[in-house]
């Protein structure tokens, strides 16, 4: 069983995460004439699903799951359908 860690997120506030994102990911702290530089939010997203994947897995278990895929994982399907028109000329 995975022991979830993000009730304790809880306990901190918005600027907190922002300090922890910062500190963990240097790009989120780059500077541009004293202002944080605006980042793509797939980029964050993406990091933080990999932290967050880094972070469930357990130590020594011989079973793979990504516990992250299971939670947010998404399953696209597409479909193809081809129509035949056939012009004769009259």
């Amino acid at each position: 069983m995975v022991s979830c860690k993000i009730p304790c997120l809880l306990k901190f506030g918005l600027l907190d995460i922002f300090v922890v994102l910062r500190k963990k990911y240097p790009q989120f702290g780059q500077l541009h004439n004293g202002v944080f530089m605006q980042q793509d939010a797939e980029e964050c997203w993406t990091q933080l699903l990999y932290t967050l994947s880094q972070s469930l897995r357990s130590p020594g278990s011989s079973e793979n799951l990504d516990t992250v895929k299971e939670l947010f994982g998404v399953e696209l399907v597409s479909r193809y359908i081809f129509t035949i028109t056939y012009i004769f000329d009259k």
